[in-house]
This record gives C-alpha cells, sequence and structure tokens, in this order.
C-alpha cells in the first residue's frame, strides 16, 4: 500500500509541474490532486523535495532498468533522452524551480547517474 500512495503522490506532482514551477506547488495543492490526507503525505515524505528527489530516482531506475552495462548504456541514455522529451514542460517547471534552490535537479541528477558511470566503467 505505502508505494501505491507513494506512486500517486509522485503522479501528481508530474502533473502539478507541466503547469507551475515547484517552488508555486504547495503540499495541499499534492494531496488534493492525490486525494490523500496531508497526515498522509508527511508519513512518506519528509517534504515536497523529498518527493521530487524520491520521483527522480524512482524514475531514473525504471527508465535505466537493464541498459547499464558497458553493452546496453546507449539504449539506456536513449532512453534517458525520450522520457526527458516525453516530460519536457514538467522538466522546465522542475529546472527553474531548482535553479533558484541552488540546482537541487542537478545534484539529484548527478548522484543518480554517477554509480551508472562508474558501474560501466568497472564493467570494462
Amino acid at each position: 500500500m505505502s508505494n501505491i500512495t507513494k506512486r500517486a503522490l509522485a503522479a501528481s506532482l508530474k502533473k502539478l509541474l507541466e503547469r507551475a514551477p515547484l517552488d508555486k506547488i504547495t503540499i495541499q495543492d499534492l494531496v488534493d490532486d492525490a486525494e490523500v490526507s496531508r497526515k498522509t503525505f508527511y508519513y512518506h515524505f519528509q517534504d515536497i523535495y523529498d518527493l521530487m528527489e524520491w520521483c527522480i530516482v524512482e524514475d531514473g531506475k525504471r527508465i535505466l532498468e537493464g541498459n547499464v552495462t558497458a553493452d546496453t548504456w546507449q539504449q539506456g541514455l536513449r532512453d534517458v533522452l525520450a522520457s526527458l522529451q516525453e516530460n519536457q514542460a514538467a522538466i522546465l517547471n522542475l529546472y527553474r524551480s531548482a535553479q533558484e534552490k541552488g540546482n537541487l535537479l542537478e545534484a539529484h541528477v548527478t548522484r543518480m547517474v554517477e554509480p551508472l558511470i562508474r558501474q560501466i566503467f568497472e564493467s570494462q
């Protein structure tokens, strides 16, 4: 049940990011859209940035699944770029908000990609 709630909150965040930057989205907006209580949100996440990080990590795992070897990393990269293109409005709103907060998006993506790159080099 826990992951279902987390995925519902993540879907709401992505939906809301298509229309507004992260710093304009409130917890109340999220819980209203996901149809859960504020208490439920805080049971799973500390704040909206915690949810954002969870989304990035989970999406990264899903997109790169099976494509993290020296032989398949090119497909993984194509999948990442396709996902960025599909979610362009949300990514741009997230990026704009993240710039104001010390570029959190870059930090999260770097933290996600770094182990992938290390794994590819080690497999060579």
